[in-house]
């Protein structure tokens, strides 16, 4: 009996690893066997049975998570600097050194460029030339062998009237053009001494129509001279040079009234329209006058003035008298562009 008491200790209980995802609950862990203690009576009951002992339940290890390295944002490229319009050296140079004012020397070569640089202006003197010598040289043709006694410097007379038209419009265009384009406002402010800038511009103009017009009339009249040479009387020298200089400063002044024209009105095509009744009607005009008035209106008009240089006027003063009195109403009418010029706005 002794040894089934002692053989029937109490069983020990098996050790199972518990699941790491759960833990064990304290009631399972300490509930006793009550019936392993029924059977072994009071002396097992007076040996308390040996509690087991749980297995430490293995936490995972927490893993701290590695830090993504920073992402190192990518250098950007160095912003090029706008190129400068202005070099360095000329920009240092404005800034030292004062500006010089503008002179009329300067309101020349300005005035000289424009002129030299439109195309209007080649156009024109080229229409100047080919008219004046064109139609010149046709007359002296058609008059080879039947002109005995009279000279040769009236079949240039045609020519040098149609030609006067090319002069007026450049006259005109050497300044409406720039009304009409809004640069004349870009010239005053550069230029802002007004009566200097219409001085430089009929200065240039002025030379301009003087050295051509005279070239023009100079070679029709050796032209002449050549092909009519033996068939009529030849002209003395101050005839000659009264038609040749003579010519060349009445296109210049015809130009330059033109310019003072222009100045007034601003407009081209006024300008030039202007400009033709004046060298045209006169003589149409006192075609239908009664004598007196008529006689002094032909005597007057420019038709008049140039048959008067190539020995053919009427009237008795002359043609370097009426240069005269062509010079006298250009000034006349370029003092008014001046005082427009002055106290109008651009």
């Amino acid at each position: 009996m002794k040894m089934e008491i002692l053989s029937s200790g109490p069983e020990p209980e098996s050790e199972t690893t518990p699941e790491p995802e759960s833990e064990a609950t304290p009631e399972a862990e300490t509930e006793p066997d009550t019936e392993a203690e029924d059977e072994a009576g009071p002396e097992a009951a007076a040996e308390p049975a040996p509690a087991p002992v749980a297995a430490p339940v293995p936490v995972p290890a927490q893993v701290a998570p590695t830090p993504a390295p920073a992402s190192t944002p990518a250098p950007k490229p160095a912003a090029r600097p706008a190129p400068d319009p202005v070099p360095a050296a000329l920009r240092i140079a404005a800034l030292d050194l004062p500006a010089a004012p503008a002179r009329l020397g300067n309101a020349l070569a300005s005035e000289w460029t424009k002129i030299r640089t439109v195309q209007s202006t080649m156009w024109t003197l080229v229409s100047m030339f080919g008219l004046i010598l064109g139609i010149g040289l046709m007359a002296d043709a058609y008059a080879a062998g039947q002109m005995e006694s009279s000279g040769y410097l009236a079949l240039g007379l045609g020519g040098f009237i149609v030609g006067q038209i090319p002069v007026v419009t450049l006259g005109v265009l050497a300044v409406t053009s720039e009304y009409g384009t809004g640069m004349i406002r870009t010239t005053l402010t550069a230029y802002p001494r007004r009566a200097e800038l219409l001085t430089a511009k009929a200065v240039v103009f002025f030379g301009l129509a003087f050295v051509l017009g005279t070239a023009a009339v100079g070679l029709q009249v050796l032209f002449s001279s050549a092909i009519l040479d033996g068939h009529n009387q030849a002209p003395d020298g101050g005839a000659v040079l009264l038609a040749v200089l003579g010519g060349g400063l009445y296109l210049a002044l015809i130009g330059l009234f033109s310019l003072a024209v222009g100045t007034l009105l601003r407009h081209s095509a006024g300008a030039i329209a202007v400009m033709l009744g004046l060298l045209l009607l006169p003589f149409i005009l006192a075609l239908f006058l009664p004598d007196g008035a008529g006689v002094n209106l032909l005597t007057f008009s420019p038709i008049n003035m140039s048959a008067a240089l190539f020995g053919e006027g009427s009237g008795n003063l002359g043609g370097w008298g009426l240069l005269g009195v062509l010079a006298a109403g250009t000034a006349a009418v370029l003092g008014g562009a001046y005082a427009a010029l002055l106290h109008r706005d651009a």
